[in-house]
Parts: C-alpha cells; structure tokens; sequence
C-alpha cells in the first residue's frame, strides 16, 4: 500500500492511509509521490486534525511513528497503538503549514492522518 489518500476535499479535508515512510506534497506533486492538491486546486498549508496509528512487530518500546513538518518533528507517536484528536488545536508553526507532511516508523504498522487543508481556486 505504501501511501493512500483515501479522502481529497478541496480546501477540506485530506485522509490517508500509510503502512511505511512517505509524504504527502502541497503543491503538483512529483511521480511517485502523493500530492494533497485536487486538478485547479492551489494548496497553501494544511494542519494535523487527528491521527491513528498501530505497530505490529511486537516490540512495542522500539516502535514509533514520527510525524515532520519540513525538517521539524511535530509529533511522536510511540507504542502499539494510539489515537489523537487536535480539534480547536494546531500543533505545527505557522510557516510549517505550507510544508509537506513527512511520516516515518521505526517498526512495521499503519498510520492514518487526517488533515485540513487550506487552498484557493486557480
């Protein structure tokens, strides 16, 4: 599966689904890679809203999902499991809003991300 964006709104809502390291870009987007804009959508950031996450491999002290912003880590989630909900929250600067969403593991799991997106019409 790698990367799947299951759900693209413009200047709505974005939701994927990941089992291993990747990204989702702001703008067109590059082959291979998942791109959060829609065809005549211009996305200017995008903020966390609530994440998911599960590791597998049982060794739960070693398992962890790292959630990036650009070069900053905005978000660990540790453990074999987990759920948070930022809603009326923002938990990335403001100029990490324009910055792609990195996402690594240092174990074998899934990682669900829902994310607002803010973007114009072009």
């Amino acid at each position: 599966m790698a990367t799947k964006i299951t759900v693209n709104q413009n200047n709505g809502t974005l939701v994927l689904q990941a089992n291993t390291a990747g990204f989702v870009n702001l703008g067109t987007g590059v082959a291979g890679t998942s791109k959060a804009n829609n065809a005549g959508e211009t996305v200017t950031g995008m903020t966390i809203r609530e994440v998911f996450w599960t590791q597998k491999d049982g060794n739960v002290s070693a398992n962890t999902w790292l959630i990036k912003r650009g070069a900053n880590t905005v978000l660990v989630c540790p453990g074999n499991s987990g759920h948070f909900k930022f809603d009326g929250m923002q938990i990335e600067n403001s100029f990490e809003k324009a910055s792609n969403v990195n996402f690594v593991t240092t174990g074998l799991g899934t990682l669900i991300l829902k994310l607002k997106k803010t973007s114009g019409e072009v």
